[in-house]
């Protein structure tokens, strides 16, 4: 996961689902949220928004990275997200 003031990213790979979700174990799944206080938060995700195509031009399921998911697209209509967003540390300094 990785934050910022408002939004925040995560992907995962499934690793148990329902039956209706079943095709996705073992699959990594990208979600997204904007933070648009109550009423106003909106999410992105991957399973049924991304489509890649490889190297000869057939479409397939996206390939997902870590950390990576579509911008917040769709508007929440129920429940309220709340991102807490954390500063990155500075890494460790070589003595």
């Amino acid at each position: 996961m990785i934050t910022s003031p408002g939004h925040a990213t995560l992907t995962g790979i499934v690793t148990r689902a329902d039956e209706m979700a079943s095709d996705f174990v073992g699959k990594r799944v990208g979600f997204s949220v904007q933070d648009g206080g109550r009423h106003g938060d909106r999410v992105g995700f991957t399973w049924s928004a991304s489509m890649d195509q490889d190297e000869a031009g057939q479409w397939g399921p996206a390939r997902i990275g870590t950390c990576l998911a579509p911008a917040a697209f769709a508007t929440v209509t129920r429940g309220n997200f709340t991102v807490r967003h954390a500063e990155l540390t500075a890494p460790p300094q070589d003595d």
